[in-house]
């Protein structure tokens, strides 16, 4: 069965493809003299439903669902385009795919709100969205 730390590994595996650099939360980076693209993955829990019974308290099994957002920086003067095409390429990794028996991604997509964001005005927000589930005994 799958836990939390199990699913953020198989995330950071795939993003392993990733066309622009990956920034994780809770990370230090060495952060370039020039702006460039790069996504930060967030991942947002949504609820648990049961899946099956099983035998007994404590071997039932759940289905965790959860929305992983891979959120795309594009430095300003980069355009809109190149946003939506970061965006499309990180949804594509994701998309229709089951690395294990228990995680499983789902519909992947770009979010079209596309806003500025960040204190200096310097960076463009884009985010590629991924529904995903693990399984869990419980």
């Amino acid at each position: 069965m799958a836990t939390i730390s199990d699913v953020n590994t198989r995330i950071r595996t795939m993003l392993a493809a990733s066309p622009i650099t990956v920034r994780y939360p809770n990370e230090t980076a060495v952060l370039s003299d020039q702006p460039e693209a790069f996504t930060v993955p967030v991942l947002h829990p949504a609820f648990s439903d049961i899946a099956s019974f099983g035998g007994g308290r404590g071997a039932n099994r759940y289905r965790r669902r959860h929305m992983l957002e891979l959120i795309v920086m594009v430095p300003v003067g980069q355009g809109l385009e190149i946003a939506l095409t970061y965006a499309e390429q990180l949804a594509a990794i994701f998309r229709s795919q089951r690395p294990t028996d228990d995680i499983s991604f789902f519909d992947a997509h770009v979010d079209p709100e596309f806003t500025i964001d960040s204190d200096n005005g310097n960076y463009w927000r884009l985010s590629a969205l991924c529904n995903l589930t693990f399984d869990q005994i419980g």
